[in-house]
C-alpha cells in the first residue's frame, strides 16, 4: 500500500470508503483523508476527468470532508473538460477558482457554466446518475440545485429523458453512487428499478420555471423518440401528479420541428387510455348537423383522440415522405372503426385538406361508399360544403378508373348539386360522357354546355371532342375500360357534332377537315340515305353524266345547307364502304366507278386522310394481275386523275415499279415525270376546281400511317404579309415560279440535288429574298417540314443566309405579337406557334442561344401577363422552349432553361389559368422529362396583377425588339436595322 502512487492510493481509498461494510467503510474514510492532506498545492497533480467527479461528489456528501475537499481542489488540476464534469459538485466560488486557475495555466478562458449547455447538461446528468437520483425529495431537489437558471427547456428534455429511459437504465456506469449519502445514517439503500415519479413531480412542481404549456412546446427537440406506451404514461403520471389532472393535449398538437417525435407521441396517444388525455381545448370534429343523415343510421362514436380536429392536423402535419407510411398506419384504426369521421375530418383541416395522405385515404373509401354504403349521402354531403375540391378531386378519379360507375356518380352529383364543378374538373372525354348521360335524364343542357366549354378552352377542347367523338364512332373495342364506358347516344353524337361545325373556323384545317369526315361515320336519316342512292341510281343508269355528277358533288359539298352536307358525307361514306365489293361489281359498274372514283381525286372533292384513302385503294387494285377486274379499275381511275401525279412523287415511284402501268404510254410518260415532280402540259381544259391545287410532294399512300406527312396545310398569312418590312427586291416571277416548284417537291432523298439546283438558279443577291421566303411562305404554314427547311440552310453553307432567316424569323415574330387581331384569332396565334417552334429549331435545337438582344422570353411573359395577353404568348414560349428536347446545351437543369420553366411553374399555378394554358406548360415539361408539380415556381409576378378590361382591347405596345438584319447589296428595302 505504501508503495502505491497517490493516484492509485486515493482509487483505493474511496473504494474502501464506499463499501456497505462499516469497519470496511471506517478504514477507507481514515485513509482517504490521510492520503489527500499529503497532497501539495505546490505540486499539483492531475487526475481523470469521470473519477475526480466521483472523488468531488463523494466528499460533498459528508460534512467531516469539507477540509479533505478544499484541500483536494487546490492540489489538483482541472482541465476544461474536467470543469465541465464537475461544476454541478462544485460551489459557485469554487467554479471560478478553477477557471482562474485554468487562466492561468494558459487553458481557455470562459465560465464552465457556459461550456455546459442549456438543456441538455441537466438531463445528461440524472441520467448518469440513474434512478437512485430520486430516490428521495432531498437528494433530487440536491442534483437540481447543483443548476443554476433551470428553464423549462431543460425540463422538457429531462423529462424526455425519463420518458425514453423509463426503464433497463444501466447503471453500472454510473459516476457515483447514491447509496453513499445513506451510509452516513446506517442503513443500506437497494437500487431502484425506474424513476420515482412521485418525487420528480412533488420536485418539479415546486420550481419557479415550471411553466408546464412551455415544458411541452419544448418537447420539439431532435433527439425525442417515444418507444414504448409506458414512456407515454410516465409522462401522463408526472402531469397528474403535479396538477391533479389529465395531460393536456393542446400543447403537443402543434405543429414541430421533430415530425418523428411528434408522430412517435401521438402513436401511443392514440391507443391509450381515454381518460389520460385533455382534447377538451382542442379543436373538435363538426358532426353536430345530424339532420343530414338519414333516420336509423348512425355514426359510431370513436376515442376522444379521433374526434379532435387538432389530432388528424398534427398526424397529416407529420406525413413527410419518410414518414407518410407511418402516419397512415396510425390512420388505419379509426378508418376500419369509423371512416366516416375521418373522412370529415379530414375535410375539415384549414392547412393540411389537400395534402397527399388525404387524397390518397379519399381515393381509397370513396369506392367503399360508393358501393351503397349507409351514410354514402350523409357524408358526401358534409364534405360537398366542407371541402368541395377534395371530393370532386376523387370522384373524377373514381370515375376515371371505373367508367361502369356513371349511374352512381350521377345520382352524387345530382344530389350534391355539384354536376357542373365535376364536369369542370373532368377531362374532357370523361366530362361529355357524364353530360351526355346526365342530359339523357334531362336533368342538363348538352348543347349549351359544350358551346359554353368550347368558348372558355377553345382548341383544346375541340381537338379533344372530335378524338372522342372518332373513338365512340369506332368499331366496340374488346378493351375492358372502354366497354365498361357509357354509350354515346345518337342524339348525343350528333350534338356534339353539331356543334362542332358550329365552331370549324376556330379549327386549322386539317381539323377541320375531320370534323367533315366524321360526319359521314355517323348513321344517317332514312331519307338521307335515299337521297344519296338516288343519285348513285341515276349514275350507273347513265341518267345523269359523271360530269354532272361531280358537279353536283361540288355544289353540295359548298353548300351551307346542313341537308346538303349530309347528302354528300353519306355519298363518299357509301362509296368507300363499298370498295370491297367492287371485284364482284359487273365491267361496266366497275368502270363507271372507277371514272367516279378517279375524278373525286382529280377535283379535290376528298382531302387529307380521305384522300389517302382513296389513292391508297387505286394502288392496290394496280398491283393486282393486269388481267382482273380490280387493275381495271384502278388503271381507268388513275386515268381521271393523271393530271396530279407530279404532285406525289413518292406515290409515282411506287406507280412506277408496277409493270403491267409501262404498257399505257400516257400513264406511263406522267408516271416517270411525276417521279421528278415535274408536270405535264395537258392538252384542252378540265372542269374548274373550286379549291386550291394540294401542297405537291405529299404523298397520299402514306396518310394513313403518317396522317399529312406530306399534306401541308395551308394558314392566311395576310398579317405577315402586310408589313412594310416585306417589301424585299424580288426575282422575276419565272424564277420565283422554278423557286417554288423546287420547295414543292422537296424531300429528304433529293436534298443535296435540290440545293445545288437552288444554288445555281437563284444568284446570291437574293439571299434576303430567299430567307423571307422560306420563313413566311414555308416555316410559318408547314411545321411538319421545318427540319427540311433547316436542311436546306444547311446545305447552302451560305453564312449570310444563315443572319437573313434568323432576323427575318424576328421580324416576323415581332409582327405577329404586335397585331390587334392575335389575340382573338387563331389562325395568327398558330402561325405565332409554329413560328416559335421554327426559332427553337434555329436556335436551341442546334445549341445556339435565343440572345437577350433578340427576344427576352421571361420579360415576353411578363408583359403578356400584365396585358392579359397570356393565350398569345405561352402557346409560342412552350413551342419555341420544345427545341430543348433536340438540345445536347439547353437541357434541364441548365440555368436559362431552368429560369424559364420556373416563370412557367408559376403561371401554370395561377388560378384562373385557362385550362389550354395548362395544358400547353404540361405537355412541354412532358417533353422534357420534367413533373410540372416538381419544378420550383418563380415569383416573379407575386407583385404584378394582370391587367384586363380596357387594356385588352387597347393597341399593344411593341413588345419584341426589331433584330438587325444584315444588308447586303440587292437585299432591297426591309433587310437594313428595322
Amino acid at each position: 500500500m505504501l508503495d502505491a502512487t497517490r493516484l492509485h492510493a486515493l482509487m483505493i481509498g474511496l473504494a474502501f470508503a464506499s463499501s456497505s461494510e462499516i469497519g470496511i467503510h471506517q478504514e477507507g474514510v481514515r485513509f482517504l483523508q490521510s492520503v489527500i492532506m499529503e497532497l501539495s498545492p505546490s505540486a499539483p497533480i492531475d487526475l481523470p476527468d469521470a473519477f475526480l467527479h466521483s472523488l468531488v461528489y463523494f466528499l460533498s456528501t459528508y460534512k467531516e470532508f469539507a477540509t479533505c475537499r478544499t484541500h483536494l481542489l487546490r492540489c489538483v488540476n482541472v482541465n476544461a473538460s474536467g470543469s465541465l464534469q464537475c461544476s454541478p459538485v462544485l460551489e459557485p466560488g469554487e467554479r471560478r477558482r478553477a477557471s482562474d486557475g485554468k487562466q492561468r495555466a494558459g487553458g481557455p478562458s470562459g465560465d464552465v457554466a457556459k461550456e455546459i449547455g442549456a438543456g441538455c447538461a441537466l438531463a445528461d446528468m440524472v441520467k448518469d446518475i440513474g434512478y437512485a437520483c430520486t430516490a428521495s425529495v432531498q437528494q433530487f431537489e440536491m442534483v437540481l440545485s447543483r443548476f443554476s437558471d433551470i428553464t423549462s427547456r431543460d425540463l422538457a428534455h429531462l423529462l424526455g429523458m425519463m420518458c425514453m429511459n423509463f426503464s433497463g437504465l444501466d447503471q453500472s456506469g454510473s459516476l457515483h453512487t447514491f447509496g453513499s449519502s445513506q451510509r452516513s445514517e446506517n442503513r443500506p439503500q437497494s437500487e431502484l428499478a425506474t424513476w420515482n415519479l412521485n418525487v420528480v413531480a412533488e420536485v418539479l412542481g415546486k420550481l419557479p420555471a415550471c411553466s408546464w404549456p412551455d415544458v411541452f412546446a419544448a418537447l420539439d427537440y431532435p433527439s425525442f423518440q417515444l418507444r414504448s406506451a409506458k414512456s407515454l404514461s410516465m409522462l401522463c403520471a408526472v402531469y397528474k401528479l403535479a396538477r391533479n389532472a389529465a395531460l393536456p393535449m393542446q400543447h403537443v398538437l402543434r405543429p414541430w420541428s421533430n415530425k418523428a417525435g411528434q408522430l412517435s407521441l401521438l402513436r401511443f396517444v392514440a391507443g391509450g387510455p381515454a381518460t389520460a388525455f385533455d382534447f377538451s381545448h382542442t379543436a373538435q370534429v363538426d358532426l353536430c348537423d345530424r339532420a343530414l343523415c338519414p333516420p336509423g343510421k348512425t355514426i359510431s362514436q370513436p376515442p376522444p383522440c379521433w374526434l379532435s380536429l387538432s389530432f388528424y392536423d398534427a398526424v397529416v402535419g407529420t406525413a413527410a415522405p419518410e414518414l407518410y407510411q407511418r402516419a397512415m398506419e396510425l390512420l388505419d384504426a379509426p378508418l376500419k372503426a369509423s371512416a366516416e369521421v375521418v373522412l370529415l375530418a379530414l375535410a375539415q383541416l384549414p392547412n393540411n385538406g389537400n395534402a397527399s395522405i388525404c387524397v390518397d385515404i379519399y381515393a381509397t373509401y370513396i369506392p367503399v361508399f360508393m358501393n351503397n354504403h349507409p351514410n354514402a349521402n350523409f357524408v358526401f354531403q358534409r364534405v360537398w360544403i366542407l371541402n368541395a375540391s377534395l371530393l370532386v378531386r376523387n370522384l373524377v378519379s373514381f370515375y376515371c378508373a371505373d367508367r361502369s360507375t356513371y349511374q352512381r356518380i350521377l345520382d352524387t352529383l345530382i344530389e350534391l348539386n355539384a354536376l357542373n364543378a365535376f364536369l369542370d374538373f373532368c377531362p374532357p372525354e370523361a366530362a361529355i360522357e357524364i353530360a351526355a348521360c346526365a342530359a339523357r335524364r334531362d336533368a342538363f343542357n348538352f348543347e349549351k354546355w359544350l358551346q359554353h366549354r368550347i368558348d372558355t378552352n377553345g382548341e383544346a377542347f375541340l381537338r379533344a371532342s372530335i378524338g372522342y367523338l372518332k373513338l365512340k364512332t369506332r368499331k366496340p373495342s374488346n378493351d375492358r375500360h372502354s366497354a365498361n364506358a357509357p354509350a354515346l347516344s345518337q342524339k348525343a353524337q350528333n350534338t356534339l357534332l353539331s356543334s362542332l361545325h358550329k365552331n370549324l373556323r376556330s379549327l386549322p384545317p386539317e381539323l377541320q377537315e375531320e370534323v367533315k369526315q366524321l360526319k359521314g361515320t355517323l348513321p344517317f336519316s332514312q331519307e338521307i340515305e335515299e337521297e344519296a342512292n338516288q343519285i348513285f341510281h341515276k349514275i350507273y343508269t347513265q341518267e345523269c353524266a359523271i360530269e354532272d355528277a361531280i358537279a353536283l358533288l361540288k355544289k353540295l359539298k359548298q353548300s351551307k345547307s346542313e341537308h346538303d352536307q349530309q347528302v354528300f358525307a353519306c355519298m363518299l361514306r357509301n362509296l368507300f364502304d363499298e370498295y370491297r365489293f367492287f371485284p364482284k361489281y359487273p365491267d361496266r359498274e366497275l368502270r363507271i366507278t372507277g371514272v367516279l372514283f378517279g375524278s373525286l381525286i382529280q377535283h379535290q372533292l376528298v382531302s387529307f386522310t380521305m384522300l389517302g384513302v382513296a389513292v391508297r385503294y387505286v394502288l392496290e387494285a394496280l398491283r393486282k394481275p393486269s388481267s382482273t377486274k380490280m387493275f381495271r379499275f384502278g388503271q381507268c381511275a388513275l386515268h381521271q386523275f393523271k393530271n396530279r401525279l407530279h404532285e406525289w412523287p413518292q406515290y409515282c415511284q411506287s406507280l412506277g415499279e408496277i409493270h403491267a402501268l409501262k404498257q399505257d404510254p400516257e400513264l406511263a410518260v406522267r408516271i416517270q415525270a411525276g417521279i421528278s415532280g415535274t408536270p405535264v402540259p395537258e392538252a384542252g381544259t378540265q372542269v374548274p376546281s373550286t379549291e386550291p391545287p394540294a401542297r405537291a410532294g405529299a404523298q397520299p399512300q402514306d396518310l394513313t400511317s403518317e396522317d399529312r406527312m406530306f399534306m401541308r396545310g395551308s394558314l392566311p398569312i395576310d398579317t405577315l404579309l402586310a408589313d412594310p418590312a416585306q417589301a424585299i427586291r424580288a426575282p422575276d416571277e419565272a424564277l420565283e415560279d422554278k423557286v417554288h416548284f423546287l420547295f414543292n417537291n422537296l424531300s429528304s432523298q433529293n436534298m443535296a440535288a435540290k440545293c445545288k439546283e437552288l444554288q445555281d438558279m437563284l444568284p446570291r443577291d437574293y439571299d434576303g429574298w430567299l430567307a423571307n421566303y422560306i420563313v413566311v411562305k414555308r416555316a410559318s404554314i408547314e411545321p411538319n417540314f421545318h427540319h427540311l427547311y433547316i436542311m436546306v440552310i444547311e446545305k447552302m453553307e451560305s453564312k449570310k443566309l444563315n443572319q437573313y432567316v434568323l432576323a427575318h424569323t424576328y421580324r416576323n415574330i415581332r409582327t405577329l405579337l404586335n397585331s390587334e387581331k392575335i389575340a382573338t384569332n387563331q389562325s395568327e396565334r398558330s402561325l405565332l406557334k409554329n413560328l416559335g417552334s421554327w426559332l427553337g429549331n434555329l436556335t436551341l435545337a442546334r445549341d445556339k442561344p435565343v440572345l437577350y438582344k433578340d427576344l427576352e422570353l421571361k420579360e415576353l411573359v411578363f408583359d403578356a401577363y400584365e396585358r392579359g395577353r397570356l393565350i398569345v404568348v405561352i402557346p409560342f414560349v412552350a413551342k419555341v422552349m420544345d427545341a430543348c428536347t433536340r438540345s445536347k446545351i439547353f437541357v434541364p437543369p441548365n440555368v436559362w432553361v431552368m429560369a424559364q420553366l420556373r416563370l412557367l411553374a408559376e403561371i401554370y399555378n395561377e388560378p384562373d389559368l385557362k385550362l389550354n394554358l395548362t395544358f400547353e406548360i404540361q405537355v412541354l415539361c412532358n417533353n422534357l422529362n420534367l413533373d410540372i408539380k416538381n419544378v420550383e415556381p418563380s415569383t416573379h409576378l407575386r407583385d404584378r396583377r394582370l391587367k384586363r378590361g380596357s387594356k385588352k382591347d387597347a393597341k399593344p405596345a411593341p413588345v419584341v425588339p426589331a433584330p438587325m438584319v444584315p444588308a447586303v447589296a440587292g437585299g432591297g428595302p426591309g433587310q437594313a436595322a428595322a
